[in-house]
């Protein structure tokens, strides 16, 4: 019941999540990594908290640092050479 709740909310509240900026891949990329190291070099031994909060944080860093430095000009870049090897249409009316 809970998830139908969940979905229905996600789905009839709208919010500026993601207009701007999208973390969702660098999240789901960089998630699993950052908490295996961190558990690598011990975090999950001082806290769980602790390594809850600083996965999260870490992540987060990742996924903004991806989609800035990666994603957004990689999907800009493609754009121009997608509109750059676009054949030019010849006008209406022309006989070619």
């Amino acid at each position: 019941m809970r998830g139908y709740l969940v979905l229905g909310l996600g789905a009839l509240v709208r919010t500026g999540l993601g207009q701007r900026n999208d973390l969702s891949y660098g999240a789901y990329l960089y998630a699993f990594p950052l908490q295996q190291l961190m558990s690598v070099v011990g975090v999950d031994r001082l806290s769980i908290l602790l390594h809850l909060v600083l996965s999260l944080a870490l992540t987060l860093l990742a996924a903004f640092l991806s989609w800035h430095l990666v994603e957004r000009p990689a999907q800009q870049l493609g754009k121009r050479l997608i509109s750059a090897l676009r054949m030019p249409r010849p006008p209406r009316g022309s006989t070619a």
